[in-house]
């Protein structure tokens, strides 16, 4: 519908889309809103006046013409003028308070009362020892900076995690939980609560229905805590939020056996490997590094003339420099395939889950049950057996001396140590 000037309004029921108009009279202040409004079918124009009654509620009526809602506000100010006869025994300081006062009111579109009533109603439920400029601060530093969905701050931090050089495995296992957590929320994140993140990590399933175990289960959780306590530092959700997301009590997880091989089983099965493959799982037998870093060692790594691997920060999980003595016959059996000109990867396999699979494989073959990471865990056993030192196999391992005493301590003797590091070609 076209207005006087011209232009197009496309307010329709109580939407205002042309200027409001204020109001003032003394110390009583309104204002107009223009609007449309259908009967019938048929939409009029209306003149909307607002004011706040000496009470402190909001008043609003509809008027035919602009002359009338000033007449309305006209009677409303004087009224409240009468109801207030103390206003005209202002001393001049105070009056200029009031004139100062109202100025700073004006923008918000606030009466002195107003403001004196919403003010005195805040103090009032304010705990004791907290000033109403400390609540409001609190109140904006737990408010969303931005409405962002789950999916797009997924998104996020997958990319925040690639840029600061995360394994691909990480990266592959943080978007796939993630981007399942996001399917089931496909709402803003800041609109989840710590109570549907309970619910939904109690309700995860197997594609067959079954439940998920309680490891699975465990990193489900591990990793919903990193994505909330991300967006609580973006600013996307509130610290609170986080804080109580990241309290949510994990299910308990019982610590199966550690898997090892014996020493009569690496054997057989270092003899049925060939080539670099033999090389790799040597390496991992007694030198104990993880699956992840063989996949990513490099022949420039070994340095026979000191008889050691130092695997440097960037091949390591733990991004930290580790140099790892290579015992007689870790050296026995690598050192016939070391090429003449050896540079660049190790491994044939272009991916660690490859090059697993293959050494799993062979195993089969043999009849011996392949044991996950059991290479590593292998070693840890017999190093920590054959060093008593906690310390020193935790350094040469990368790992934290706790975690050898709770998975490794005293899973093999000191002889069976001795037999696996005697464990040579026949």
């Amino acid at each position: 519908m076209p207005t006087s000037n011209g232009r197009k309004r496309e307010t329709t029921g109580r939407k205002q889309k042309e200027k409001p108009i204020p109001f003032k009279l003394g110390s009583f202040a309104g204002t107009i809103y223009i609007a449309t409004k259908k009967v019938d079918g048929a939409e009029y124009k209306v003149w909307r006046p607002a004011y706040y009654g000496p009470d402190g509620r909001r008043v609003v009526r509809d008027c035919g013409s602009l002359e009338r809602a000033q007449e309305v506000l006209r009677e409303a100010g004087q009224a409240f003028g009468r109801s207030q006869p103390d206003a005209l025994s202002f001393t001049p300081e105070e009056r200029r308070d009031a004139d100062a006062a109202m100025a700073l009111l004006a923008p918000h579109n606030l009466t002195l009362y107003t403001a004196a009533s919403r003010l005195t109603e805040a103090i009032a439920v304010l705990p004791p020892g907290l000033t109403l400029m400390d609540a409001v601060r609190q109140a904006v530093a737990r408010h969303p900076k931005a409405d962002k969905t789950v999916a797009e701050v997924v998104a996020e931090i997958v990319k925040d995690r690639e840029a600061n050089g995360r394994s691909d495995k990480y990266i592959t296992d943080l978007a796939g939980r993630l981007g399942q957590f996001a399917s089931a929320f496909t709402t803003t994140i800041s609109s989840v609560n710590p109570a549907q993140v309970r619910t939904y990590i109690q309700g995860l399933r197997n594609t067959d229905g079954s439940p998920l175990a309680a490891r699975s289960r465990e990193n489900h959780r591990r990793l919903i805590v990193t994505l909330f306590q991300h967006a609580a530092q973006q600013g996307f959700v509130a610290r609170d939020t986080a804080a109580d997301i990241t309290n949510i009590q994990g299910p308990r997880v019982v610590a199966g056996p550690t898997g090892i091989f014996t020493p009569n089983q690496i054997r057989q099965i270092l003899v049925a490997l060939t080539s670099t493959d033999r090389v790799i799982c040597a390496l991992g037998a007694f030198c104990g590094l993880r699956s992840a870093e063989l996949g990513r060692l490099r022949w420039e790594n070994i340095r026979m003339d000191q008889r050691v691997l130092v695997v440097d920060a960037g091949q390591t999980k733990t991004a930290s420099r580790r140099v790892i003595p290579m015992p007689d016959n870790a050296i026995v059996w690598i050192t016939p395939l070391i090429p003449t000109d050896a540079s660049g990867r190790i491994s044939r396999h272009d991916h660690p889950d490859y090059q697993g699979e293959h050494l799993a494989e062979t195993a089969k073959a043999l009849g011996i049950p392949w044991v996950r990471n059991g290479l590593r865990h292998s070693w840890c056993s017999y190093r920590l057996a054959q060093t008593k030192n906690a310390a020193q196999t935790a350094h040469e391992a990368g790992n934290s001396p706790q975690i050898l005493h709770r998975n490794y301590k005293e899973l093999v003797t000191e002889d069976e140590a001795k037999a696996w590091f005697k464990v040579r070609p026949e």
